[in-house]
């Protein structure tokens, strides 16, 4: 198992490249959708996919974009914090979302 130490011990798993995020677009008809990160590190790679970090980009299911706003405060990929699982983003309707799908094996304190 890959572990990230930062200086929380408490752990969380790391968002990558094709995990999901879910939330509710306030655009009439639109509802509930799933976000799907499209972008991510060029540079840093979790599981051989590139790691999701703050200003990354989704493709959201109604058809917006969504961009990751919350990261680990001690852990950092390309000088951006890597995003996580229960980490949010913005949707392109000013909604949130929640991270729910990440790498089982890797994990960064925060």
């Amino acid at each position: 198992m890959s572990i990230i130490f930062g200086i929380n011990m408490s752990m969380t798993n790391l968002s990558r490249l094709n995990d999901i995020g879910t939330g509710t677009c306030p655009t009439p008809g639109h509802g509930a959708y799933t976000t799907v990160y499209v972008s991510g590190a060029t540079t840093v790679f979790t599981n051989n996919l590139p790691q999701m970090i703050v200003g990354t980009i989704g493709k959201q299911s109604c058809g917006h974009s969504s961009t990751a706003l919350s990261g680990s405060p001690t852990v950092f990929a390309e000088n951006k914090p890597v995003h996580r699982i229960n980490d949010i983003g913005v949707g392109g309707a000013g909604d949130t979302y929640v991270s729910v799908s990440a790498s089982s094996d890797t994990e960064a304190g925060g």
